[in-house]
């Protein structure tokens, strides 16, 4: 989304460039580069400017063209004078058409596309505009008033309807700075752009903000990868990237007339023009070996390049350090240093290009048509002198070209991430399958790789065991494959029966089942009953496959008990320790000797909620190893059918009778008992094992009695 509205930004401001710089017809115009001009030393009032007669007098130079350089033109020695120079033009020079053209204007202006330093221009001896800005003593000048694409309207008035008018330009700027060559901002600099048209035209034409919303454009992702940089210091491409959108979007504007028209001097200007230049190469190359690494390992082979950013830091401190007057000089002297720099990104791109790094297919024509522009430059500002510029057109291109690469790599990364969400997602749930959640928010914590060996909770839970009967004479019928097709087809069974009453498995061991339940001990017993009711139906379709059917015992206890992790350095557990636990573990094997398939214990029958709705009976007090007090055992039979359960009911008090006569010493009376509640209900084990009891205490009274 971001970079879709990123994309938008820009191509609505190229958009404003292209309506910015479609233009009507033009009216009629008169060029002032097609016009000769007679330059002379010294200002207009030495001159007498109304004289047409003293064009061609001594020290005047004739026959001249825009451009203009005053400093070529009289050839004069460097050093720190102050030099005044006066142009003069005469149009139309008895031209009809010229002269039709001019008096159709009815809003004239004049368009100065480049000039400088200090400078006043008068129409027909008429001031039209002043920038004079000379010292006390005259020696100097106080502000530099080099002007970039400047509109001055004046009244039709001035034109002479059926003569020649007659252009005069006074020019004030110092001789060349030793050192240095070209007269600095000295003259008319610039080819294109002097004309006198219609005044509404030419600052239309002159109108930049479009080009202003382009370089606001640039400033923005500059500030963009700027703070990228600041919350990924690793990512070092968006530090050189954001310097160099910003030193563009400076050098854009200090080009633009709106910083000639904010600034009263234009040395501040100037010095964010060419050292803006110097900075931005610098930038450019780093971000594009910090973007486009190519991982050679010939590093003495690049100390040449280090050795040119070392120079480009020179140059940059040396315009900082001097005159502006020294600006142009040094520039072309840094030029020389740029165009192996140039040459070196084209040839570093391509290379990376040919290395296979997908992205930089994006920028080799960014890059190459970005150097072709800069070359362009570097000419016309010391030869062609057109001032038409294609620069910012590349810096366009180019951060088109890296918004590309940066979607592409952000769908890339997206898609990666989406991937890594699901991998990382299976890897949890698989995680989860070895770990229960439920664990976790015991040891409070919120994700698996939050727990520590030795995190641990006390609390107050109910315990479940359950274990499959005679498992090890099953499982040497099958194969191993057949083996793990049953466990697995029997847990997932029997599983979901505890998760629906709010229990989770802590472990497996094999055939047998470790469940915990933090809730009420209702939730457990209901879980062991709705077992014992899916094993129903598990044994049914057995059954009808030609199996064994299966039985299971379970053990069901309360109590006070420790959860939490224990391992060593490579591998680590849950577990559960206390004596509920291990009294459950017990009990669920206890299950054997009265072949009833659920056992609970008194702790867990006083902590029922509602005990009333459960089928209970007491069936025993045993003795457990480690336990020091005899425990209660309690049978629930709910998944008992109804007849069987209704037996258990009836019979219930009774066995409680037998059980007290048999402890009592009563044996006759208690076999009695349970002989009868034998013949009632064949199904039910305890009168049987009773019973037997009976006969146990016969048989050790007759031996005491001998």
């Amino acid at each position: 989304m971001r970079f879709g509205s990123s994309l938008l930004a820009i191509f609505c401001a190229a958009g404003l460039i292209a309506c910015g710089s479609t233009a009507q017809e033009p009216q009629a115009r008169i060029d002032l580069s097609e016009l000769e001009w007679e330059v002379r030393s010294g200002a207009p009032e030495a001159w007498n400017v109304n004289s047409e007669a003293q064009l061609d007098s001594a020290n005047t130079a004739t026959g001249h063209r825009i451009p203009i350089n005053p400093a070529k033109v009289f050839d004069w020695q460097a050093g720190h004078d102050l030099h005044h120079v006066t142009l003069r033009a005469i149009f139309p020079q008895n031209d009809e058409a010229a002269q039709a053209d001019l008096n159709s204007l009815a809003n004239p202006a004049l368009a100065l596309s480049g000039i400088g330093d200090n400078w006043a221009v008068y129409l027909n001896d008429r001031l039209l505009r002043e920038e004079l800005y000379p010292s006390a003593d005259g020696d100097s000048i106080l502000n530099s008033r080099y002007k970039i694409r400047t509109v001055i309207p004046f009244p039709a008035a001035l034109l002479k309807p059926d003569g020649n008018n007659i252009l005069t330009i006074h020019l004030v700027g110092h001789a060349p700075a030793p050192l240095t060559f070209g007269g600095n901002f000295f003259g008319l600099r610039f080819q294109s752009g002097n004309v006198i048209g219609d005044s509404t035209e030419l600052q239309q034409e002159q109108f930049q903000f479009p080009r202003l919303v382009l370089y606001s454009v640039f400033l923005f992702f500059g500030l963009y990868h700027g703070m990228l940089f600041i919350y990924r210091r690793d990512d070092r491409y968006n530090l050189y990237f954001s310097a160099f959108l910003i030193g563009m979007a400076f050098y854009f504007f200090a080009r633009s007339n709106y910083a000639s028209s904010l600034l009263l001097d234009q040395r501040w200007m100037l010095l964010t023009i060419f050292a803006s230049q110097i900075l931005c190469l610098s930038f450019f190359l780093g971000f594009l070996r910090s973007y486009f690494p190519i991982g050679t390992a010939q590093r003495p082979r690049i100390y040449w390049v280090y050795a040119l950013h070392a120079a480009n830091i020179i140059f940059f401190t040396a315009m900082v350090l001097l005159s502006y007057r020294y600006y142009r000089s040094l520039l072309l002297a840094w030029y020389i240093f740029a165009l192996p720099q140039l040459i070196y990104a084209v040839v570093y791109i391509v290379r990376a290009n040919l290395r296979g790094i997908k992205e930089a297919r994006w920028m080799v024509l960014a890059v190459g048509a970005s150097v072709l522009f800069v070359v362009w430059d570097m000419l016309d500002t010391f030869y062609f002198h057109t001032n038409i510029r294609f620069l910012e057109y590349a810096i366009l291109f180019l951060v088109l070209a890296l918004v590309a690469i940066l979607a592409g790599r952000f769908v890339s990364l997206h898609g990666e991430s989406e991937r890594l969400n699901l991998q990382l997602a299976k890897q949890k749930d698989s995680f989860y399958r070895f770990v229960p959640t439920e664990f976790l928010k015991l040891l409070q914590k919120k994700d698996i790789a939050d727990v520590q060996l030795g995190d641990q909770m006390r609390g107050k839970m109910t315990v479940l065991f359950s274990d499959i009967r005679n498992f090890t004479q099953l499982s040497d019928t099958m194969s191993p494959e057949e083996n793990f097709e049953f466990i697995n087809d029997y847990l997932m069974r029997m599983e979901p029966a505890i998760r629906r009453h709010d229990g989770f498995v802590d472990k497996y061991i094999g055939d047998a089942i470790m469940a915990l339940f933090r809730g009420k001990p209702d939730d457990a017993l209901r879980a062991g009953i709705a077992m014992l009711v899916t094993l129903r139906g598990y044994n049914e379709e057995r059954l009808a496959d030609g199996l064994i059917p299966l039985q299971i015992g379970m053990g069901v206890n309360t109590g006070a008990l420790m959860l939490g992790t224990v391992g060593g350095m490579t591998r680590m557990d849950t577990t559960v320790i206390g004596g509920p636990v291990n009294l459950a573990a017990r009990l669920e094997s206890t299950t054997k000797r009265y072949g009833l398939p659920l056992l609970l214990t008194e702790h867990t029958v006083e902590a029922l909620e509602y005990r009333d709705t459960f089928y209970l009976r007491i069936i025993d007090r045993i003795r457990v190893r480690g336990v020091q007090e005899p425990v209660l055992l309690y049978e629930c039979f709910d998944h008992d059918p109804a007849q069987i359960r209704d037996g258990k009911l009836e019979s219930r008090e009774r066995i409680l009778e037998g059980m007290r006569l048999l402890h009592a010493g009563e044996v006759e009376a208690a076999r009695t008992i349970f002989t009868e509640l034998q013949q009632a209900l064949p199904e039910d084990p305890m009168p049987g094992i009773f019973l037997e009891r009976c006969e146990q205490a016969e048989l050790k009274r007759g031996s005491r009695a001998v």
